[in-house]
């Protein structure tokens, strides 16, 4: 189906005007996320594809599913709809709406390339340092006016790992870090949807092999996999040479499966010898994790943190303190427990306790 051509058609499917259709395309309104999803099918465009016409102004959603899920049609809605409660939120947050935040120009998941832009990054942060910690990572997203916000999200089939959420009005970006991740795999989904927000338009599988790979660049460098590659060539026993790449991983707080892709990359791009790990480092990384509690756990010494323990942390460790922000758009709007819930898609009871322990203050 042809944009602009068969608006009356697109009309009588959706169940809507012709007027209404015909603002859509001139960016004047949005369809319901619903209708998006709906006229995604129309015009033969995957989801990703609609939601980077460039006929339509409208929030970009991207959903990092646990174990690489599947996201289904009803995940897409719900996100969609989030952002609309987002939106609402705009307007309490000290953001920086006149200028777009830098982005890369031209993305690409060469070796050489995104170490040169870690270097630069790094620079640019004055971070001097091999080992990033998360404090460094949090300074970075907030110079690109993308606000965090840890979200305890457990046994919901559609919740992910990550999800981020960018307001083109306002410019800004929102990310949904799942504090009941992997100790050990937590600071590569914040580095994976930061590079998200260098390359917004990078999208579909070359979106995810940038990000997976800037992530890997950035929290362990190509200095320190010099280092590890000599130490593995010259380490004859392959099972320490196993017990090398998961000392590196506990060092860096990342996954032993990072480190050795890290290898890899370096190996292949400069076409250096090195023995074939891949089925034990496989086995290796899949029990690794079993080992270690989620980053929350770790955090709260519990699976269930109290709702003033859990926005106590996210206010102080945050440069946009979300909840004191929230508490204020609450305290104004005389909003309900479900405006917490929809916004960040927990249960009713969870919501609650949130939502009594900010308006209680």
């Amino acid at each position: 189906m042809e944009i602009g051509s068969n608006q009356s058609r697109i009309a009588e499917l959706l169940g809507v005007s012709r007027e209404a259709v015909s603002k859509w395309f001139k960016a004047e309104n949005l369809p319901s996320a619903g209708k998006l999803v709906k006229l995604a099918k129309m015009l033969d465009l995957s989801f990703e594809e609609i939601m980077n016409v460039e006929f339509l102004e409208r929030p970009l959603v991207h959903y990092r599913k646990k174990a690489n899920s599947k996201i289904q049609e009803a995940d897409l809605n719900f996100a969609l709809e989030m952002a609309q409660t987002l939106e609402k939120l705009v307007p309490y947050f000290p953001l920086n709406i006149t200028t777009k935040p830098p982005v890369l120009q031209h993305p690409k998941s060469d070796y050489k390339y995104l170490n040169e832009i870690v270097t630069t990054l790094k620079l640019e942060f004055g971070i001097n340092k091999d080992i990033l910690d998360f404090n460094d990572l949090v300074a970075i997203f907030h110079r690109y006016n993308s606000i965090i916000i840890p979200v305890l999200w457990k046994t919901n089939p559609r919740h992910a790992n990550a999800l981020r959420i960018f307001l083109s009005e306002s410019m800004s970006t929102w990310i949904y870090i799942n504090l009941n991740t992997k100790l050990y795999d937590f600071k590569f989904w914040m580095a994976h949807e930061l590079g998200h927000v260098l390359a917004p338009d990078l999208n579909g599988e070359a979106g995810e092999k940038f990000c997976d790979s800037f992530a890997g660049a950035l929290l362990f460098p190509e200095s320190q996999v010099q280092i590890l590659h000599k130490q593995i060539i010259e380490e004859k026993d392959i099972r320490k040479q196993i017990h090398l790449i998961i000392e590196k991983g506990k060092e860096f707080t990342i996954a032993p499966l990072s480190v050795y892709y890290q290898l890899m990359e370096y190996v292949n791009y400069y076409e250096l010898d090195f023995p074939n790990l891949k089925d034990l480092i496989f086995k290796f990384n899949s029990k690794f994790n079993t080992y270690f509690p989620t980053v929350s756990t770790k955090l709260f010494k519990t699976d269930n943190p109290t709702a003033e323990e859990y926005i106590n942390f996210v206010n102080k460790k945050f440069p946009f303190p979300f909840f004191v922000f929230l508490k204020a758009y609450l305290d104004t709007e005389h909003s309900m427990p479900t405006f917490v819930q929809h916004l960040l898609d927990i249960s009713f009871m969870d919501a609650q306790n949130i939502y009594y322990a900010l308006t209680s203050k």
